[in-house]
């Protein structure tokens, strides 16, 4: 029985993470169904949500100021900066620029509930304010709006490295090329249901009213998703966003939305019923068993002990050791701030699957987190 439970739990992680994006890659080859593009001109609203953001506002106006597109609106929602954020944005005179100002930090939810029911435009297009467009960065983006099936749009990123390339940028860098493999091959196929909040689209009419404790960009396309519409990605958008360059940051960032994610499961688990389709098992993989893979991993690790007796159990052992002891090490390189591609890939790894489970714990102890900051 223990075998089983054993090789049950090591045959989860591994369909989480290698089996689920072969199957994406298999069902996009063969059964492919790519959508239409072409030049339309909807009206766009793009909506940067601001948390003291000083240092970049002011670029980031002058970014979205310079595109390519004739039809658009800026709407800059504050959410009750300490900093200089407000002034800078009302200093823009420009009749395209809006300032929102809210006197208190409540979170990107509470921004985009209160905000986005009020726009007009067919197509609103979240960004964050550290992140760089090109100057036809809306015109790509709503050429993917002339399929009616579409109704959110991912962009692909690249990351600028501040230090030289870390452990953790490197880690971060080769953990977007895994997500941009899923999310290139799952669109293809039919949908996505996840998308980077550095920059993505949706239909206006398509958004629903966010709970302020779950993360903005993970229920939008989630709701678009589940309402029968695609969540495509399109990899001709190149966005440049800026890199997290410490193990203490991206912890931080990582734990944050891990905890965010674990609430969003119990909010939102009535998707995981199969009369959602495709887009019910996207939810469970991409979501709940990664989310979730720390058990299995902790419990074919425990139960392991318990076989030592079989030879094939102790090389079981063996491995599952050697691969923790290399993450160790790989984080101590990266506080050391050295990277090594041996040691970095584990060490991320497990970063990613101890932040869920300390997200999950925070969840049960009632631990939310509806705001943010930044961690760069």
């Amino acid at each position: 029985m223990l075998a089983f439970l054993i090789l049950f739990c090591i045959s989860f992680v591994i369909y989480t993470y290698i089996g689920h994006p072969f199957l994406m890659y298999i069902l996009s080859r063969k059964y492919p169904r790519m959508w239409a593009k072409g030049e339309i001109t909807p009206s766009v609203t793009v909506f940067v949500a601001a948390f003291n953001e000083e240092k970049h506002i002011y670029e980031k106006i002058k970014n979205i100021l310079v595109q390519d597109y004739h039809d658009f609106q800026i709407v800059i929602a504050n959410d009750g900066s300490s900093d200089g954020t407000a002034l800078i944005a009302s200093q823009f005179k420009d009749p395209r620029v809006r300032l929102v100002d809210f006197p208190v930090n409540r979170g990107k939810a509470a921004m985009e509930n209160d905000i986005v029911p009020t726009i007009t435009s067919e197509i609103v297009i979240f960004s964050d304010a550290t992140c760089k467009w090109p100057p036809d960065t809306i015109k790509k983006i709503v050429s993917n709006f002339k399929d009616p099936e579409v109704g959110a749009v991912a962009v692909d990123l690249k990351f600028k490295e501040l230090r030289g390339g870390t452990s953790i940028e490197k880690g971060q860098s080769l953990y977007w090329k895994y997500e941009r493999f899923l999310r290139i091959h799952g669109a293809r196929f039919w949908t996505n249901i996840v998308v980077s909040g550095t920059t993505y689209a949706i239909r206006r009419e398509l958004f629903r009213s966010i709970p302020l404790d779950v993360p903005e960009d993970l229920i939008n396309p989630l709701n678009v998703a589940m309402s029968g519409y695609r969540v495509i990605f399109d990899p001709s958008i190149v966005i440049e966003e800026i890199s997290t360059t410490s193990h203490n940051s991206e912890y931080k960032m990582r734990t944050r939305i891990a905890t965010r994610n674990v609430t969003s499961l119990f909010t939102y688990w009535k998707y995981l019923n199969p009369i959602y389709g495709f887009a019910a098992y996207q939810f469970f993989v991409h979501k709940f068993c990664r989310v979730f893979c720390w058990v299995p991993m902790f419990f074919a690790f425990l139960f392991n002990f318990f076989l030592l007796s079989q030879f094939w159990f102790q090389v079981l052992l063996f491995l599952q050791l050697s691969f923790y002891l290399m993450g160790l090490y790989g984080f101590i390189l990266a506080k050391k701030e050295k990277k090594n591609l041996l040691f970095y890939v584990p060490y991320y790894f497990i970063l990613l699957n101890w932040a869920c489970m300390i997200g999950f714990f925070n969840y049960c102890r009632g631990i939310r987190k509806p705001t943010w900051q930044t961690q760069r």
